[in-house]
């Protein structure tokens, strides 16, 4: 019991406070060194959190992020809600190990019954610069600009809105999904795609 409580308490600390946040970062480090590298943090994630400068380096994956800011608030979870105010990322450089190769299957993809235990709300999720590279630094996949706010009503996934920049398209959505059954989708799509010169 007594151990129990004290796991609670740091857990409380270190995600709850910056001071708390930087010295499990500190272990980390030591632990696993250059593993986890960050410019700054202000803030902790209980409440609203930024980083600036975070580098990830796990074997062949590689994350490397500009920024990262994220408001939530906690207190909703007592009403089974998780309600984030705002998730924003700018200058994302993912680098994935190589896929290890798998075996065929002549089974059909079946999607889980999902039914959520809480009701989730996402306001304000901005995310710029996102490039995903092959370990050879070849770009695979560029996102420009995306913008969303979701929300979920019972058994049902709303889209509020959804906008977003590739390269060559951009386009804007709204709509909602049912994920259960046949994932029934009903969505409003505008796209322009701007064919290179």
């Amino acid at each position: 019991m007594l151990l129990l409580l004290l796991t609670s308490l740091l857990i409380g600390f270190v995600l709850g406070s910056e001071s708390g946040l930087r010295g499990a970062l500190h272990v980390v480090d030591r632990v696993l060194p250059g593993a986890i590298r960050y410019e700054a943090i202000d803030g902790a994630f209980f409440n609203a959190l930024t980083i600036q400068g975070l580098e990830v380096r796990f074997g062949a994956f590689q994350l490397d992020l500009g920024r990262f800011e994220w408001a939530w608030q906690p207190t909703a979870l007592f009403s089974r809600h998780l309600l984030i105010e705002r998730l924003h990322a700018t200058d994302i450089n993912l680098v994935l190990p190589p896929a290890e190769p798998t075996a065929d299957s002549d089974e059909p993809l079946q999607l889980p019954e999902l039914a959520l235990p809480l009701d989730i709300s996402l306001l304000d999720m901005q995310v710029e610069k996102f490039t995903l590279r092959q370990p050879d630094q070849t770009p695979v996949f560029v996102l420009n600009q995306l913008s969303a706010a979701l929300h979920t009503e019972q058994d049902k996934l709303l889209l509020d809105r959804l906008a977003l920049e590739l390269p060559q398209l951009q386009a804007s959505a709204d709509g909602q999904l049912i994920p259960q059954h046949d994932y029934p989708l009903t969505l409003t799509l505008d796209w322009q795609y701007n064919h290179p010169q």
